[in-house]
């Protein structure tokens, strides 16, 4: 869990970095997105984690694993198509 938080606040260091160092726009760029997608999928990796120990520590064991493998499947796969998409949408 510790390996989460330390990525949502990378990323929050990360877009202050860079919001002082790039020009501004009214709109957002590929590197915005990109960045926003890998936010909400640290964010829904952290909520992952707490709901799991939160299952483990209530004695789900049975359950807090099979939420684990379920995540550990969909979450990567979750995270090519959102890429996917997010390239489709910056060559229109």
């Amino acid at each position: 869990m510790g390996v989460s938080f330390t990525g949502v606040l990378t990323s929050v260091a990360y877009q202050f970095v860079v919001s002082d160092t790039l020009p501004r726009h009214i709109y957002n760029t590929f590197l915005d997105n990109f960045v926003l997608l890998t936010f909400i999928l640290m964010i829904w990796t952290v909520i992952v984690n707490i709901s799991t120990n939160s299952l483990y520590q209530k004695g789900y064991k049975w359950h807090a694993h099979t939420v684990d493998i379920i995540c550990l499947i969909f979450s990567p796969l979750m995270f090519i198509a959102s890429v996917a998409i997010l390239a489709g949408y910056a060559k229109a």
